[in-house]
């Protein structure tokens, strides 16, 4: 602050010395950042990366930067993007961020029922495929008393990242354990 530009001279060897009015600052180190926002879980939502910024230059952030994953896929060493500094210095946040975003319900296929009558237990089986983050388990459900029933399911499945289906109701269950 109240900075003078110096001395000048006329041709004749008069002087004068500039006033000390001038404000100069520089700042020609480039900001720092940290990376956050991604996970190595699945989730069925979106995923906001975050690159925050801290400048010790002196002439302090422009701001943070924040990216938003909103579509499916499964990523490793993402950055949220590039912070700068009030004086135009800029830095690239570091690419260590993991982001696993799957929106699509597993799929599930029923089995084990028969119409055929038998005296012994069945077990329906709905078996879980999942082509993004892949299933958490398939689900069973067993019948070992006397029945009689139709349109069964074996009752529903989840992925990882927490979308759920409802195995086809599409199997009969006929157990008779008395005798005739």
């Amino acid at each position: 602050y109240n900075q003078s530009a110096g001395t000048v001279y006329d041709k004749a060897g008069d002087s004068t010395v500039c006033p000390a009015n001038q404000t100069v600052k520089i700042d020609k180190t480039a900001p720092k950042c940290s990376s956050s926002g991604g996970s190595s879980s699945w989730t069925n939502d979106s995923r906001t990366l975050v690159g925050t910024c801290s400048d010790s230059g002196g002439s302090g952030c422009a701001g943070n930067v924040s990216w938003n994953i909103n579509w499916e896929g499964e990523w490793s060493n993402l950055s949220p993007g590039k912070v700068k500094d009030n004086a135009g210095n800029e830095t690239q946040c570091p690419a260590n961020q993991t982001v696993k975003v799957d929106k699509t319900a597993p799929v599930c296929e029923s089995s084990g029922g028969s119409d055929t009558w038998t005296n012994a237990s069945r077990t329906l089986t709905g078996t879980c495929s999942d082509q993004g983050s892949g299933c958490v388990s398939n689900v069973s459900k067993d019948y070992t008393t006397q029945t009689e029933v139709y349109n069964q399911s074996a009752g529903t499945v989840y992925d990882k990242a927490g979308n759920s289906t409802v195995c086809p109701a599409n199997q009969t269950v006929k157990i008779d354990k008395t005798a005739p």
